[in-house]
């Protein structure tokens, strides 16, 4: 009996020098996601919105980057999303009118800042068709987080709602993922990571199906007309 513990022992201090020696050849957790050009599976990720004021701004951009890490690692072939000026129309007329204000304000008005600006916002169904006119994408996800409290003292909590709604190059809404949890805050780099590596793979699971179920639905519409 005793032998057989001494064994069980050594087994487990063995996995246990195993995940030290890894955690220190990786402390900083770096990682690589390989694009697949060859996978039929094509995923552009639009507008990430932020619904709390009180959160972090950048918690949103940060969120996408690893959302679309873990879709790379998962088969997906990411399509860069190359957003547009708002209103090219008035460019000049906006440069010429910074331009002709007091220095002191130029400064706060920032003379490049109608260039900087780009327009980012949650797309409806023609501007997605619009969009599939410029890039081909299969899938399109756009979505929200949202990080609040209930502000009190003693017994504060956190709550994290992530929304994602999934579109195809026609705007139709093929489905939603989400994922909601309670008393940590999604700002954790390690929590992002895992929260992002969940839906990837529930995307992973969910997708074929979901593109399917549309084309199989557009079928009948076609059919119905022809019948007619």
């Amino acid at each position: 009996m005793n032998r057989s513990y001494k064994k069980i022992g050594a087994f487990l201090f063995f996995i246990l020098c195993l995940l030290v020696a890894n955690c220190s050849r990786n402390p900083y957790n770096i990682r690589s996601a390989i694009s697949s050009q060859s996978s039929s599976r094509k995923i552009l990720v639009g507008y990430i919105e932020n619904r709390d004021l009180k959160s972090l701004k950048q918690a949103p951009k940060n969120f996408k980057d690893l959302l679309q890490f873990e879709l790379i690692k998962n088969g997906f072939n990411l399509v860069p999303y190359r957003k547009k000026n708002a209103h090219p129309g008035n460019k000049e007329s906006s440069k010429d009118a910074i331009g002709s204000l007091p220095e002191s304000l130029r400064r706060i008005a920032g003379e490049n800042s109608y260039e900087d600006y780009k327009e980012e916002k949650l797309l409806d169904r023609e501007e997605i068709r619009s969009l599939f006119r410029d890039e081909t994408f299969d899938i399109l996800i756009q979505g929200s987080i949202s990080i609040q409290s209930n502000d009190q003292i003693l017994d504060r909590k956190e709550y994290n709602y992530i929304f994602l709604h999934i579109f195809d190059h026609e705007g139709n809404n093929l489905g939603m993922i989400s994922s909601t949890f309670d008393n940590k805050i999604l700002y954790e780099s390690e929590l992002m990571k895992k929260v992002a590596e969940g839906l990837a793979f529930e995307l992973k699971k969910n997708s074929g199906e979901m593109i399917a179920l549309q084309e199989t639905k557009h079928a009948l519409k076609v059919n119905s007309k022809g019948d007619n």
